[in-house]
């Protein structure tokens, strides 16, 4: 009995260690990882401590490192975009993206940064007609601009959490994505349970697979991981 127990044990674990590498693998491919998403968030709240021109001058310093730029007052320039950093407040709501919108830029592109925006200013983005315009949230803001940029002011600190793996681990075993994975595990442990003399640990372990499968569906606040 002891030995099954620690049989059904081991082979779960493996099952359940081997995809979270491979997976996790697969998002750091597509996105941002966690760590970097973890960097994103701190820099991002630490820049509505800054003064506008100081967020300003931070973009600035990061985005020539990559391509011409030029400031200006309130924006920056490239050769094919208005870059306008919005650090005022947490969320880019209506009002504020109106005022943005009636400030006299060239006519190139708007790239509004900020650390979110409200679903009703993305929904009021896209069915602007006549101006180019892209909302970005800080997670792509810091995909496209400030990936392995080494010019944060000396205001921003960016905290590196130890616990980060442990965060990882309970965000990854939660997303929605995750379903598929662990209805498949959770099937093939209680089939498996009609061939084995002890059949109650891979029922055991099946069950909480499939509870888990059930869990990442009703909680659909969670987060992505890309």
């Amino acid at each position: 009995m002891l030995k099954s127990f620690v049989v059904a044990i081991i082979s779960t674990s493996i099952i359940v260690f081997l995809l979270f590498k491979i997976k996790i693998k697969k998002e750091n491919k597509k996105g941002l990882s966690l760590r970097q998403k973890e960097q994103a968030q701190n820099l991002c709240f630490q820049l509505k401590f800054l003064s506008r021109q100081k967020v300003l001058d931070f973009f600035y310093n990061s985005i020539k490192q990559k391509e011409e730029v030029k400031k200006h007052k309130n924006f920056l320039e490239t050769n094919t975009q208005i870059i306008y950093p919005f650090f005022d407040k947490k969320t880019l709501d209506i009002d504020a993206f109106c005022s943005i919108l009636k400030q006299n830029f060239p006519q190139k592109e708007i790239v509004i940064i900020c650390c979110e925006a409200s679903r009703e200013t993305f929904d009021i983005c896209q069915k602007i007609q006549n101006k180019h315009i892209k909302i970005l949230d800080f997670e792509k803001t810091y995909n496209k601009f400030l990936q392995n940029v080494e010019t944060y002011p000396n205001e921003i600190e960016i905290k590196n959490d130890k616990k980060l793996k442990l965060k990882e681990l309970v965000l990854f075993s939660l997303q929605k994505e995750r379903t598929k994975n662990y209805l498949l595990m959770g099937l093939i442990l209680i089939t498996s349970s009609f061939f084995v003399i002890y059949k109650i640990y891979y029922l055991i372990f099946g069950s909480l697979l499939l509870f888990l499968a059930l869990l990442t569906r009703i909680l659909p606040y969670l987060k992505k991981v890309k």
